[in-house]
């Protein structure tokens, strides 16, 4: 009994070192971006956040649990990531060597893989989400931070920038991502305690309207979509006050009444009116397709593999290390080799936690797996985020048969 409270207390110990690493280099990157910008100190500390995940992640319990086939196919998606790193390390550098650290989407979308080789426990899930429920916090308290840029101001400072500008385009979006590992679990909404019920709905409000007024359409999708298939599948006639608050909130911000004339909310979604039809992606892509031959289509270009983008090239660079849809990205730097085996491990997943579970919690991980394929078009580029590490729980867990044989009764009592 000693060494089973011992081996759970190390599990727990060394979980939270993985997710906190991952929490402490996300924010830092949040602080050095858009609070203290260029604050070499947030360097530092993303630094401790990569060293900490790492520490927790090779303390943690591993083991590959896929079926036979799928372990194959797992071990090959690792030797094509582990080629692609190596493709850049045997070439010259094109690109600073600080992005090896410090770029969540460059060296890191190769080495995310790996957290499916964790052990997945019960012990994880309860405290995954409490993890969630501090990535919300921190969406609710910067959407407060930014709050005049965001709903009063931002059409202002859109139109009046004097070329691209990352910090005032990409801010808005960020409440999205925060709030977004907390919408995974939305099906457990009614196991949620009352503070964090509130924390939820605030914090989806702030982040979907901060995007929306910013017309960053994709942030606001991501979420409202993930939400809204959530409710509609597993609660039903249920939970009519949160439908009913958010269709109350958006109806009041689309009114331009007297009493809000004087902060004009409604005149901020003039971006999103001009970007509602606009087609920002088929330019890139068809750079994309027209700089890619047979080979590279293929093969990919490695870890540093760019395209040349003469459609962006006045607010970006002409050789560009990475495209918004997320499935042409993976082609950029692995080829379709990367791209087949990372599609075949989501819908595996997903069928087997749909088809073939007694529990919720593998139906939530395959809903998962497949909205992240169904993503891959509009975005999903893949980065280190506590929200990929969740997707590679997800995987593991719908392939675990032990998973799977779980009862109902048994997943929420653990969640509780």
């Amino acid at each position: 009994m000693g060494n089973l409270l011992y081996r759970e207390r190390s599990i727990v110990k060394h979980l939270n070192l993985l997710v906190g690493g991952i929490f402490l280099y996300q924010v830092s990157d949040l602080f050095y971006q858009y609070i203290y910008v260029n604050g070499k100190f947030f360097r530092i500390t993303a630094i401790i956040g990569i060293a900490l995940m790492l520490y927790g992640f090779i303390r943690l319990p591993q083991k590959c649990i896929y079926s036979t086939k799928i372990k194959y196919i797992y071990y090959f998606f690792i030797l094509i990531n582990s080629i692609t790193i190596s493709r850049g390390i045997f070439t010259p550098m094109q690109l600073p060597t600080k992005m090896l650290i410090f770029d969540y989407s460059y060296l890191w979308q190769f080495v995310i893989p790996l957290f499916g080789l964790l052990k997945i426990e019960k012990i994880y899930i309860p405290y995954i989400i409490k993890w969630c429920y501090i990535y919300a916090i921190v969406s609710i308290l910067f959407a407060l931070y930014n709050y005049s840029d965001f709903y009063f101001n931002a059409s202002y400072l859109l139109n009046n920038m004097l070329n691209w500008e990352g910090y005032i385009v990409n801010r808005p979006q960020v409440p999205a991502f925060f709030i977004f590992p907390l919408c995974i679990f939305i099906f457990y909404f009614s196991q949620f305690k009352i503070n964090m019920k509130y924390v939820f709905i605030i914090s989806i409000i702030l982040a979907v309207i901060a995007a929306l007024m910013s017309g960053r359409r994709s942030a606001a999708a991501y979420v409202l979509i993930y939400v809204l298939v959530g409710m509609i599948y597993f609660y039903k006639n249920h939970k009519v006050i949160l439908i009913v608050t958010l269709l109350c909130f958006f109806l009041i911000l689309f009114t331009n009444t007297s009493s809000l004339d004087k902060i004009n909310i409604a005149g901020n979604f003039e971006v999103l009116n001009e970007r509602l039809t606009q087609d920002t992606r088929s330019d890139t892509e068809k750079d994309f397709y027209n700089d890619m031959d047979q080979t590279s289509i293929i093969f990919g270009r490695g870890i540093n593999g760019t395209y040349k983008s003469p459609s962006v090239a006045i607010i970006d660079k002409l050789n560009r290390t990475s495209i918004e849809t997320g499935y042409l990205n993976i082609i950029l730097h692995g080829g379709i080799l990367l791209l087949i085996p990372y599609v075949i491990l989501l819908l595996n997943s997903a069928y087997k936690g749909f088809l073939h579970s007694n529990n919720s919690i593998c139906k939530v991980f395959a809903f998962y797996c497949l909205y992240s394929i169904i993503w891959l078009y509009p975005g999903g580029t893949i980065s280190l985020d506590i929200q990929n590490l969740i997707l590679w729980i997800a995987i593991a867990v719908c392939q675990s048969s032990k998973w799977r044989k779980y009862s109902e009764n048994e997943i929420i009592l653990f969640i509780k």
